[in-house]
């Protein structure tokens, strides 16, 4: 039975959240790296978003608490951009099969896009086998506004 939603009304087709991973009740739902981490998944799907960016200029990574929603991250302090990483990390290797990468910022997108390109060998999942990795970004209106 499919899950019909309204406002207003309870959604007790929808697990808790700490059950999404693995209840069937929890694939269309969004979750976080808390919810994903230590378990893997056959496909994924991460959006990257503006609270890291890649700036080519510095050659660097840039963090920004500001465009965080990750309360533990913010309160990081200097450590900030460093878990940002890591929680990325965590997010981008929980697909066994394949990651669907959604970008918010085109210099993110544009760096992925290259070392994806040029290492395909490297895109592996634990057990050797290749992982395919399919890059998405924000249409351009919407990667403007968040700029």
């Amino acid at each position: 039975m499919e899950c019909q939603i309204r406002l207003g009304q309870p959604r007790a087709c929808i697990p808790k959240e700490s059950l999404w991973a693995y209840d069937s009740g929890g694939v269309n739902q969004i979750g976080c790296v808390y919810t994903a981490q230590g378990f893997e998944f056959d496909y994924v799907g991460v959006i990257f978003g503006p609270d890291l960016v890649y700036v080519p200029e510095a050659a660097d990574w840039k963090g920004d608490k500001t465009k965080s929603f990750d309360t533990v991250v913010k309160r990081s302090g200097d450590r900030f951009t460093q878990m940002v990483k890591n929680t990325y990390r965590v997010l981008l290797t929980r697909g066994m099969k394949g990651c669907y990468v959604h970008f918010m910022d085109k210099n993110t997108e544009n760096l992925f896009r290259s070392r994806v390109g040029t290492h395909r060998k490297s895109v592996m999942n634990q057990g050797g086998a290749p992982v395919r990795v399919k890059l998405h970004r924000c249409p351009r209106s919407h990667s403007r506004d968040r700029q």
